[in-house]
């Protein structure tokens, strides 16, 4: 490696020597661009470089214009157009406008535009090229400077993008288990809820099929209720000479004050019915009256507790399990767990405190029919 580079340096310096040698052997108007040395031959005429104009050498530089494109006079200032080649050895060499040439300010490091002026300009390249080289020195380590920083980061880079990977496969992994056991946990809550979910269904079915019934009961017991307190000669047969003595239900007629036994037989539609035929068809027709009649204040001087009265009857059946109903004028009302469990029986508060001693045995007769939790 040592002689490659020691073969190299001498090949250099014998290579500079011979082209210093040559450009002093050619003799180069002041002026002219280095490229285009060999259109400026003294032992010929000169030919201008864009029209082809031949004119004798002599007329080279001789400070008046003979070629529009200037190159006539690359050394003086006499073309507008033309060019002067500042060699600058030792630092860049340019081409400035030739109207800079002897202006009396220094364009060219080495001085060479203004050889005809009162300014002296002082040759200065060499120092030029030193800063130049220099900087393009400075310039170069810290380029290099940066590709390693680039390198060293990059190799960190995908370090650390493997460390990511890696984490990321694991992450993964464990997601894909945890899913798994999201799964199984679902699949076994699930299965833990059908017993409870199938029975909180049951027992709403149940409930609904109840209240149905309950509904149904009232239905009927307030028309049996109706049909029995019209039918007055116990005939088992509603008359319209019966309803038409109930004035209350007159305005379900032309409600002009009196009630006759036509208007209560087109209320009845045939001139009597039985006790199916008032469910079926007269009882719709009476029973918003009925019950705002039936809802009415009751009489002050009346016993609260005979306004009140409530009885507490027990059903039981396979698919209800036990339950405690409480029917009364109010309705029915019911105590009933969300879930499967016992059902427990309702005690009327009122007469537990108006009889203390006989609620002892009341709750006794319910509990034996009722089972209760724990």
């Amino acid at each position: 490696m040592r002689c490659f580079l020691a073969a190299f340096c001498v090949f250099s310096t014998i290579l500079l020597h011979l082209l210093s040698a040559t450009t002093a052997s050619v003799t180069r108007p002041r002026g002219v661009d280095l490229r285009n040395i060999g259109f400026y031959d003294p032992a010929k005429p000169f030919v201008c470089l864009d029209s082809k104009k031949k004119i004798d050498f002599s007329q080279v530089n001789d400070d008046y214009c003979d070629c529009e494109d200037g190159t006539d006079e690359p050394g003086t200032a006499a073309c507008a157009v033309g060019k002067f080649f500042c060699e600058d050895s030792g630092y860049v060499s340019k081409l400035i406008p030739s109207s800079r040439v002897n202006d009396a300010i220094c364009d060219c490091c080495d001085g060479s535009d203004e050889y005809a002026s009162s300014t002296k300009c002082p040759n200065d390249c060499m120092e030029r090229g030193r800063q130049m080289r220099e900087e393009r020195e400075r310039m170069r380590k810290l380029v290099q400077e940066g590709q390693g920083m680039r390198q060293k980061m990059a190799e960190e880079g995908q370090v650390l993008k493997r460390d990511k990977q890696a984490r990321l496969e694991q992450l993964e992994k464990e997601r894909a288990e945890l899913e798994l056991k999201d799964e199984e946990l679902q699949r076994r809550k699930e299965e833990a809820e059908r017993p409870e979910k199938e029975a909180k269904e049951k027992h709403e079915k149940t409930w609904k099929d109840v209240k149905e019934r309950l509904r149904q009961e009232k239905e009927q017991g307030e028309a049996k209720e109706l049909f029995t307190s019209i039918d007055t000669n116990q005939n088992l047969h509603l008359e319209a000479h019966e309803l038409a003595v109930r004035t209350e239900y007159e305005k379900l007629a032309n409600n002009d004050g009196e009630f006759s036994e036509e208007e209560a037989k087109e209320i009845l539609g045939e001139a009597y019915v039985t006790f199916q035929g008032f469910l079926d068809t007269v009882w719709p027709k009476l029973r918003d009256t009925f019950r705002d009649h039936a809802a009415a204040p009751a009489d002050s001087n009346a016993d609260p507790d005979s306004q009140e009265e409530k009885k507490v009857g027990v059903l039981s059946g396979s698919s209800l399990g036990s339950a405690a109903v409480e029917v009364g004028r109010a309705g029915v009302s019911w105590r009933m767990p969300i879930l499967g469990g016992h059902w427990t029986a309702l005690e009327d508060r009122r007469d537990r405190r108006a009889h203390p001693h006989e609620s002892g045995g009341h709750r006794g007769e319910l509990e034996r029919h009722v089972p209760t939790r724990g």
